[in-house]
């Protein structure tokens, strides 16, 4: 069991250490899946790596009980980082409950972002195939 535990604690940190400068993650988000099999900072590692299911897997993950707002403001650097296509590619098989669920993380990140390119902004002006594909 603390083997377990060991690998999936380094892991957290090799992950997260790696991410530096490349998107920001706030610390509330990282310790709210640290423990998780798959912990977000690898599974955003993986991501930004282009791996389609961990995009996937990022995007979905269950925000309902607080921090929608960081994690939006996370896909939208995610989104960035690998582009629009890729991103849609990603996502093409989610139902219309996911898709609402991507979308509301995606304008929670925008009224949560301090960068230009997403502050005031509409989704449909910063990713317009994206944004007819969730609605």
């Amino acid at each position: 069991m603390l083997f377990v535990v060991l690998m999936f604690s380094n892991c957290f940190n090799l992950c997260c250490k790696s991410l530096d400068n490349k998107i920001s993650i706030p610390i509330n988000v990282l310790e709210r899946y640290k423990g998780a099999p798959k912990n977000y900072c690898c599974t955003l590692k993986s991501a930004i790596n282009g791996d389609l299911q961990a995009i996937k897997q990022v995007s979905l993950y269950d925000f309902r009980d607080g921090f929608t707002y960081e994690h939006g403001n996370t896909l939208l650097e995610l989104i960035t980082i690998v582009g629009e296509s890729e991103y849609l590619k990603a996502i093409e098989t989610v139902n219309d409950s996911d898709k609402k669920k991507i979308i509301s993380y995606l304008n929670a990140g925008i009224d949560f972002s301090n960068d230009d390119k997403f502050k005031d902004k509409k989704v449909a002006h910063i990713y317009p195939e994206l944004s007819r594909f969730l609605e």
